[in-house]
């Protein structure tokens, strides 16, 4: 039996997600401080259509795993230290 399509939209989120994240730190990772936010202005609307970029620069965000574990989600990495915790618990 396949994926609903309420599964398959929730897998290609989280592979949305992690691709977005392997890119930025793949390509934008190597360049000069100064060249991130031209750098991530054409990387974030190559992916447009996601509705929960984070808010903040993808350099200052992880990705966590929600709670219930349906989903991963963007936290500013600031966040995790005032919860206390790692990004792979939260």
């Amino acid at each position: 039996m396949g994926l609903t399509s309420f599964e398959q939209e929730r897998q290609r989120n989280v592979l949305q997600k992690v691709f977005l994240m392997a890119l930025a730190w793949a390509f934008g990772g190597a360049l000069e401080h100064t060249s991130h936010v031209s750098f991530e202005m054409n990387l974030t609307n190559g992916f447009s259509s996601m509705q929960d970029l984070p808010k903040t620069s993808i350099f200052d965000n992880t990705l966590v795993v929600k709670e219930d574990k349906t989903m991963l989600l963007f936290k500013h990495w600031t966040t995790l230290l005032s919860e206390g915790g790692s990004a792979g618990t939260h």
